[in-house]
């Protein structure tokens, strides 16, 4: 798919707001990505990604993405979830 969470791309422009109460939100949001992509290091950067999940019957076809990925120390297992 060609995405990195917390990447924006090279041809954004600055929001006037980012700076004020009023971006708060904004700020927030990229706190909360940058947090989580921290907590996904040990997963997507030093892990390996484990065999594709079986078909979900009770799921519309191609309406759910999901990978499982084993942490490096192999102890514990992270199955991202999104919706192309």
């Amino acid at each position: 798919m060609g995405v990195q969470m917390g990447y924006h791309g090279m041809n954004i422009t600055p929001n006037p707001n980012v700076t004020n109460h009023k971006g708060d939100h904004e700020l927030d949001y990229l706190s909360k990505l940058s947090h989580a992509k921290k907590a996904v290091n040990n997963y997507f950067i030093h892990g390996r990604v484990q065999r594709e999940l079986p078909d979900q019957p009770h799921i519309p076809p191609k309406t759910m993405m999901a990978l499982p990925w084993q942490s490096k120390d192999r102890t514990s297992l992270m199955i991202p979830i999104t919706s192309p």
